[in-house]
């Protein structure tokens, strides 16, 4: 209900998963059970420290927009208009869902995406950055930077 594929010749190339930000929480919720559900019980503590820290490096999603959780192509399809269709499908359904903004969090070493984003006229809206909390974890990421774009 969430995914937009992109197809060449009946295989698949790339796929973007996306959602009205006020779904967000409920959607949350739904995969952090699935996770702890596959989890010995004494194994929580911990995946629970791994959401929050995860968590932590999303910049803030500005009401009203609609959010794209993933966008892939894959390497052979890559700068041939696949991830601008699939962002231009999900403007669609922005609109369609009456959100006026799309938004999406990347990392901030993800150079190839960021330059990909701001070719498509999406904005920087904000950066976060790890906290030695969160590296102490070992979650790699240095931090995440979202974008928007109006519909």
């Amino acid at each position: 209900e969430v995914c937009i594929v992109a197809e060449r010749d009946g295989e698949l190339v790339g796929v973007l998963a996306g959602y009205p930000y006020s779904e967000g929480a409920r959607r949350g919720r739904r995969i952090d059970v699935h996770a702890f559900r596959r989890a010995a019980p004494w194994r929580w503590p911990k995946l629970v420290r791994i959401a929050r820290a995860e968590r932590s490096l999303d910049p803030p999603i500005p009401p009203g927009s609609w959010y794209i959780d993933a966008l892939a192509v894959t390497q052979d399809h890559r700068r041939a208009g696949v991830g601008r269709a699939l962002l231009g499908e999900a403007e669609t359904r922005a609109r369609a869902a009456g959100c006026r903004l799309l938004s999406l969090h990347t990392g901030i070493d993800n150079s190839g995406a960021r330059a990909f984003y701001k070719s498509a006229g999406m904005e920087v809206r904000g950066t976060v950055y790890a906290s030695p909390a969160v590296r102490a974890l070992g979650i790699p990421d240095r931090g995440g930077v979202s974008y928007v774009k109006e519909v």
